[in-house]
């Protein structure tokens, strides 16, 4: 087997997913606390976009993307 084709394709697959837009109801993981959060709202209201999440206590969070994965 071809391990340095295997990484590759798995490191594409990655990064694409990891770049991909996030929409309301995904799930992703919220960086700061390592939990799974869910996005409860999407704002394009500014020059970035921002999300509003649900952490796992129930309490609601606004953040940005690059606090997500």
């Amino acid at each position: 087997m071809d391990y340095k084709k295997q990484y590759i394709k798995y490191k594409n697959k990655y990064n694409s997913l990891k770049n991909r837009p996030l929409k309301k109801e995904d799930k992703v993981k919220y960086k700061e606390t390592n939990d799974i959060v869910s996005i409860i709202q999407v704002h394009n209201d500014d020059s970035e976009p921002y999300y509003t999440i649900r952490m796992k206590d129930g309490t609601e969070k606004q953040t940005i993307r690059s606090k997500l994965l």
